[in-house]
């Protein structure tokens, strides 16, 4: 029986330029305010919507499509779709387990901002691997 290739809903190929560019306009204005040469201070707000903008560039790029998609880059796309999902849950499971015990209590939990980041992270780096592994 014949395998049906099914194609997923992704975003134009463009979208990862234009996460890039989000994510580089972010930086640059980190770095400006780092070095003091703008007269703005960040507040939380500011905090937040940077932390916003990041997850938007970063979620851009991951779910556009690459140069060239077929069945290939399709399955490979799906396994990593499925072991970030795991590794968001278990990184999930063992930070509250960790926290809870009295080996690592602190006071500050990750919340869900650094979740997403480690699983972006994860995942671009196993879609990486995946596609150099041939």
């Amino acid at each position: 029986m014949k395998k049906k290739y099914r194609k997923l809903n992704l975003l134009p190929f463009y979208f990862q330029s234009v996460g890039l560019v989000i994510i580089g306009l972010l930086l640059l204005s980190i770095l400006v305010d780092l070095f003091g040469w703008g007269n703005f201070e960040i507040g939380e707000e500011y905090k937040t919507l940077y932390e916003i903008v990041l997850l938007i560039g970063l979620l851009l790029i991951a779910i556009s499509q690459g140069r060239i998609e077929d069945e290939r880059t399709l399955e490979i796309r799906t396994k990593v779709y499925a072991a970030t999902f795991i590794f968001g849950v278990v990184a999930f499971i063992l930070d509250k387990l960790l926290n809870f015990t009295a080996f690592s209590h602190s006071e500050t939990e990750t919340d869900a901002f650094w979740l997403l980041v480690k699983m972006f992270t994860f995942y671009f780096i196993f879609s990486w691997i995946l596609k150099r592994k041939g």
